[in-house]
C-alpha cells in the first residue's frame, strides 16, 4: 500500500462515517416527526412508556448524528488542508506518532465489519473502516510506517497505552 492509497482509504472511511451520521440524524428526525405530528394515528398504539422511550431515542439520535457528521467533516478538512496529524506523521516520517493499533472485527448477519483502530501520542483515537479486503494492507502499512507501535488488542497493550496517557 502506498501513501496515496492509505490516504484514499482514510477518505473513504470518513465518507462512510458521514453516511452513517446522516442515517442516524434521519432516524432522529423521523422519530421527532412522529412525536410532534398532529396525526392521531402516528402513536395510536403507544403507551406512555413507549412514548418516553421514543423521546429518548429521538434526543439521542438528534445529538449523536450531527456529532458524527461534524467530526468526520472536520477530519475531511484536515486532510484537504494537509493538516491531518496521522498523514503529517507519515509524510514527516515520524515513526513515534502511532503508539498502538489493532484490528476490530464486528460480526453481523451477512459477514463481518472490519475497523482498524489507531491510538496516537497526542491521545487521538483514529478509526478506519476499510473494506473487507483492504484491512490487511492497512495493518501491513502501519507496521511498516510505525515499527515502534504496539499491535493487537490485548490487555497488556491497553494497560501500556493507559499508563502513557497518565504520564502526559
Amino acid at each position: 500500500m502506498t501513501d496515496a492509497e492509505f490516504k484514499k482509504a482514510l477518505k473513504f472511511s470518513i465518507l462512510k462515517m458521514n453516511i452513517i451520521g446522516v442515517l442516524i440524524t434521519s432516524l432522529g428526525l423521523f422519530s421527532f416527526w412522529m412525536l410532534t405530528t398532529d396525526d392521531p394515528e402516528a402513536l395510536k398504539n403507544t403507551n406512555l412508556a413507549g412514548e418516553i422511550v421514543l423521546w429518548l431515542i429521538t434526543i439521542f439520535t438528534l445529538a449523536l448524528g450531527p456529532c458524527v457528521i461534524y467530526l468526520n467533516i472536520k477530519h475531511a478538512f484536515e486532510i484537504k488542508r494537509e493538516k491531518h496529524p496521522l498523514l503529517n506523521a507519515i509524510t514527516n516520517q515520524d515513526q513515534h506518532y502511532v503508539l498502538w493499533f489493532y484490528l476490530s472485527r464486528i460480526a453481523i448477519k451477512n459477514g463481518e465489519i472490519y475497523q482498524v483502530v489507531i491510538y496516537s501520542n497526542d491521545k487521538r483515537r483514529l478509526p478506519i473502516q476499510p473494506g473487507s479486503s483492504k484491512y490487511k494492507h492497512i495493518l501491513s502499512y502501519l507496521r511498516k510506517k510505525f515499527p515502534n507501535a504496539m499491535e493487537g488488542n490485548t490487555k497488556e497493550n491497553a494497560e501500556r497505552y493507559k499508563n502513557f496517557k497518565k504520564q502526559m
